[in-house]
């Protein structure tokens, strides 16, 4: 397992899919042969593919708590949301504290349309481990949406570009609430 794992890391992808498929010929039993199988699958972007090796893997072993989640990543990828929310929710409550889970979870809820739950389950996305984007520290609590009446509110972008401008129309909405808005790049002693 260790040596078509490694070959899969080091980006030697086919040579991993055969040693894979060469393994479950010997061991079509094998939960974590079929999961393997199906991350090099999913690395080539052979979704359904990955999908049907998850599905395998999931059978043999149904407490494979992985399993669930890159399942979720397969079927997302493959545009088909509901399935997707279906398996990741799964994850979600196999691994309650599984971040990545709970992010997979975020974005395929916000795919859905439900915003609530994606916008709630979009928090963990600080603890996990690869995401692009360090928490800014202002020295001050973050804003959880509570009443705002006579606040100041600092915006900063977070992510990008688009994000910055896809979610600055917000700021009146925040404004409206009571709050005296102000932008990061503005002068940050108005937080004391």
């Amino acid at each position: 397992m260790l040596f078509r794992s490694c070959l899969r890391q080091a980006g030697e992808v086919p040579a991993a899919a055969a040693a894979y498929q060469a393994g479950l010929q010997i061991r079509p039993d094998s939960a974590d042969g079929w999961f393997g199988f199906g991350n090099v699958r999913a690395a080539q972007e052979r979704f359904s593919d990955a999908e049907n090796a998850y599905r395998r893997a999931s059978e043999l072993n149904r407490g494979h708590e992985a399993v669930r989640l890159n399942l979720g990543l397969a079927l997302q990828e493959q545009n088909r949301i509901p399935d997707a929310l279906n398996q990741l929710r799964e994850a979600v409550r196999l691994q309650p504290m599984h971040a990545e889970a709970h992010f997979a979870l975020a974005l395929a809820s916000l795919l859905s349309g439900d915003f609530e739950t994606g916008f709630r389950e979009y928090e963990w996305r600080w603890q996990c481990k690869d995401f692009s984007t360090v928490p800014r520290d202002f020295g001050k609590p973050v804003w959880d949406g509570s009443d705002a009446m006579g606040r100041t509110i600092l915006l900063h972008a977070e992510q990008g570009w688009g994000d910055t401008l896809q979610f600055i129309r917000y700021a009146q909405f925040v404004a409206a609430r009571g709050a005296k808005v102000i932008r990061s790049e503005e002068h940050t002693s108005e937080l004391q």
